[in-house]
């Protein structure tokens, strides 16, 4: 396996960043597939991201859900447990698919910290498997890291 261009999943992320044919943009997704703002978008528009589907791999972006369009009450404590949690086990599955495909780069942005609104501290917290059990191939944001 190649070892991957950056230690730290670049703050700006865009087609001229994220090139090679093995790095694979993960994106913020929604329970729907509708991939209309920000890095979903750029992911639909450049890495092969699938209108209507919302999680696993496309193309050269990967999906992890972090929003709930039909329920999506940003300040209702519950819903961002359950989001949290979603979020939990969609990392362990990356985790286990990305252990198995070493020849891809997973570059995992601030996912879950815009649009979705949950706290860039509770996502870490979320996604822990990657740093308890770090994988080359998996590039985290230093603030997540």
């Amino acid at each position: 396996m190649n070892k991957p261009r950056f230690e730290f999943t670049p703050d700006r992320i865009n087609r001229s960043v994220l090139f090679e044919n093995q790095e694979i943009l993960v994106f913020p997704s929604n329970t729907e597939g509708k991939h209309g703002m920000g890095l979903a978008r750029l992911a639909y528009n450049h890495f092969g991201a699938i209108y209507g589907v919302p999680m696993g791999l496309q193309g050269r972006s990967y999906g992890i859900i972090t929003k709930d369009l039909k329920q999506s009450d940003l300040y209702d404590s519950d819903y961002q447990t359950r989001m949290l949690y979603l979020i939990k086990k969609q990392a362990a599955t990356l985790w286990c698919f990305a252990e198995f495909c070493p020849q891809f780069h997973f570059y995992i942005p601030l996912i879950g910290t815009g649009l979705a609104g949950l706290r860039p501290s509770a996502v870490r917290e979320s996604i822990k498997v990657f740093r308890e059990r770090p994988l080359p191939n998996i590039i985290l944001p230093k603030e997540f890291a």
